[in-house]
């Protein structure tokens, strides 16, 4: 059935005039896609007041939403005037044009003030937080940290299910295995401090109960198509959690979208499976609130599913975890909900301001300098998985230089788990 313009303006009014003529034809449609999802299962009574009430429920999100993106949109003009004025601060003192761009995302040992506070350095800075208090945790508890080094397989897949015992109607210490159980707390309180990081930088993301860390491996992935990866995914997923009323058509496709993520390291959406802004100017705020969560099952759906798709286990997975989301808080402290746009506003500042010789550095589409690598790096473009083995010895190296120049105290041994975290090309 056709949305109707009456339809249309009818929702749009209700909505406090909130959602856009697009946000009321999606409601719309989405509405008589649950109708007909709950007729087809008998679930015909009072379906009208049911009806009314999601859709009621979602305007309201909306409204919440609208708000959100208000304060992100006058937080993003504040971000990105103080990068141009740092980014001018260091050139006015004599840096040069390409020597301050790479001092702002990486860092340089330079005399001059303001040379080392970069997003680089605010990626470190979280990623120290998440990992000082894993660290803690293992040193405290040398069985598990044993455990966690050895890789025992037993005791991970213990973790995860007690990691989904961890919602209103699990069952906590169902496994009988009191350092799993107490893993499985850890992780899941970290994961929500990663959350509340976001959500400060203008992010909503919900707590998400029974949650267990994903990874998904691009080159086992890579070996089936994307309609074989599909068929053995879907029957593990907890459907009405993941697609939310999506017909049968729709949960393939947004499961293909997912599939060409995993393979290529880019998101459709413009939103790459490592780091966000890969493509298109995306809202970083907007995608992670709305972001496309697999929900199994259960935990050894989860497990099933990571014994084929994944190289490594619920340790590699929550530190690769630890990773995005230290680096996702970094882009969007410095550079705002849309990191691509703001990249690519701050480049067309430093071509309009750089003097002849240096301004070709900072010309779009240019590529092989420093300038360019550097932005490949922030926006997650040098994790592409064009050459896997590559890829993945180079994300290894970075990631074991990342994590062990961390301050606090170290578990011993740590760059063997952390190297294989690294090696996930996709985390969630």
């Amino acid at each position: 059935m056709g949305v109707t313009p009456d339809c249309i303006a009818a929702v749009r009014s209700a909505s406090g005039d909130k959602l856009t003529d697009q946000d009321a034809a999606d409601l719309i449609r989405r509405m008589e896609d649950l109708r007909k999802l709950e007729e087809a299962r008998g679930n015909v009574d009072n379906l009208d007041a049911r009806l009314r009430a999601l859709a009621a429920a979602e305007a309201d999100k909306a409204k919440i939403a609208a708000a959100l993106e208000l304060r992100n949109r006058a937080a993003n003009i504040l971000k990105l005037e103080k990068a141009k004025d740092h980014l001018t601060a260091l050139t006015s003192a004599g840096m040069r044009h390409d020597h301050a761009w790479l001092a702002w995302l990486e860092g340089r040992n330079s005399p001059l003030a303001g040379t080392r506070d970069s997003i680089a350095k605010a990626t470190q800075g979280y990623l120290g937080r998440y990992m000082q208090d894993f660290n803690r945790f293992m040193l405290g508890n040398r069985e598990i940290g044993r455990l966690v080094q050895k890789g025992d397989k037993a005791f991970a897949a213990d973790v995860v299910r007690e990691m989904y015992d961890l919602r209103k109607d699990g069952q906590p210490g169902r496994t009988g295995n009191k350092d799993a159980q107490l893993l499985a707390q850890g992780y899941a309180d970290w994961a929500n401090r990663t959350r509340l990081d976001l959500n400060d930088h203008g992010a909503m993301i919900g707590r998400l109960d029974g949650w267990g860390p994903q990874s998904h491996s691009s080159p086992l992935v890579r070996r089936v198509s994307p309609d074989e990866w599909i068929d053995a995914i879907l029957p593990e997923l907890d459907r009405t959690r993941t697609f939310d009323g999506m017909n049968e058509t729709m949960q393939r496709n947004m499961l293909r979208d997912i599939y060409e993520s995993i393979t290529t390291g880019v998101d459709r959406n413009g939103i790459g499976a490592e780091v966000t802004g890969r493509i298109t100017p995306a809202n970083l705020s907007t995608r992670l609130s709305h972001a496309r969560v697999l929900h199994f099952k259960d935990a050894d759906a989860h497990i099933r599913y990571a014994e084929r798709f994944t190289e490594g286990n619920v340790h590699d997975a929550m530190l690769g975890h630890f990773q995005r989301a230290a680096k996702l808080a970094a882009q969007m402290e410095h550079l705002g909900t849309n990191p691509a746009n703001a990249l690519t506003q701050l480049q067309a500042f430093m071509y309009r301001t750089a003097p002849p010789g240096l301004r070709e550095k900072f010309q779009p589409g240019t590529r092989g300098n420093a300038i360019a690598s550097s932005l490949a790096e922030v926006q997650g473009l040098s994790t592409k998985p064009e050459n896997a083995r590559v890829a993945e010895i180079a994300t290894q190296i970075r990631a074991w230089q990342s994590l062990s120049k961390l301050a606090g105290a170290v578990l011993s041994n740590a760059s063997d788990l952390v190297t294989r975290a690294a090696a996930l090309t996709n985390q969630g």
